[in-house]
């Protein structure tokens, strides 16, 4: 059991940034060379376009343009202030696939990935699907410095026998297309709760969460595999007014902050049957 809580203590705590810079240094690069041009990037800004240049765009894609760039600038100077802490910038999440309310063409990714790389110090890379990196994101992945994958068995509807299996396919398809590239998982998680959309209902428990994420906590700590689960705490707000909608329900913590049935061996004295006692 104590082996067990170390891994999740381990797997669930941010790893060090300078784990992933050493293997983030691209095109050939020795590591003073990539500071010096990290050096370079401090002092620069994220232009955007003059007045002059806004007045030659017309319609709602130089509207569009215009205040994406806007957004980037505080990420950007988010990133500089606090490198001690922010270790990578993503310029994207999950806007590429079909299902998306947020969808980005992949040609405007490249675009953005290549002004916020200029702009910053750290890594940067985007977040997405695993499907997608499969194929249509190859002229993103150029441009990132690692490649950041999302995989949820449940939503597959995958049985927990599988899940683990499922998730390493998921990793092992993209990373054999991008060797040079290193791969994160960026999200990664279990539903506790369900409508029975995307995913079976009764899979969606929190005794299968725990055996999901111990699972996959001891699979990337022996691989050596950075890994974000998704998610701390529950978001009630979510998806639809149904209360058992799925989009609501990942959290190892519900939104009342108490453990779920994975986190409880963690924190006893938060468990639901010690608040209550």
């Amino acid at each position: 059991m104590e082996d067990g809580k170390q891994h999740l203590r381990q797997s669930v705590a941010l790893q060090a940034a300078e784990e992933l810079r050493a293997d983030a240094v691209t095109h050939g690069e020795e590591k003073h060379d990539e500071e010096d041009r990290f050096d370079v990037r401090r002092d620069g800004d994220l232009h955007l376009p003059d007045q002059h240049t806004r007045q030659e765009h017309t319609g709602d894609r130089a509207e569009t343009e215009v205040a994406e760039l806007e957004i980037a600038q505080p990420v950007v100077a988010l990133a500089r202030r606090h490198e001690d802490i922010v270790f990578s910038v993503a310029v994207g999440n999950e806007c590429t696939v079909d299902w998306t309310d947020h969808f980005v063409p992949v040609s405007q990714m490249v675009e953005y990935a290549r002004r916020v790389k200029a702009a910053v110090a750290q890594p940067v890379t985007f977040c997405e699907n695993y499907v997608p990196w499969q194929d249509k994101l190859r002229p993103l992945v150029a441009e990132l410095d690692f490649i950041s994958v999302h995989t949820y068995p449940v939503w597959e509807y995958k049985h927990i026998h599988e899940a683990l299996d499922y998730t390493k396919d998921n990793v092992a398809g993209v990373a054999r297309l991008y060797p040079d590239k290193p791969v994160v998982i960026t999200e990664a998680g279990w539903c506790t709760a369900s409508t029975g959309r995307g995913m079976h209902a009764e899979h969606a428990v929190q005794e299968l969460q725990a055996v999901y994420y111990q699972d996959l906590m001891d699979w990337t700590r022996a691989e050596g595999l950075l890994c974000f689960v998704f998610e701390a705490f529950d978001e009630p707000w979510k998806g639809s007014p149904d209360p058992l909608e799925p989009e609501k329900h990942w959290g190892l913590f519900t939104v009342d902050r108490r453990p779920k049935l994975v986190m409880q061996a963690l924190y006893p004295d938060l468990a639901p049957q010690a608040a209550d006692a």
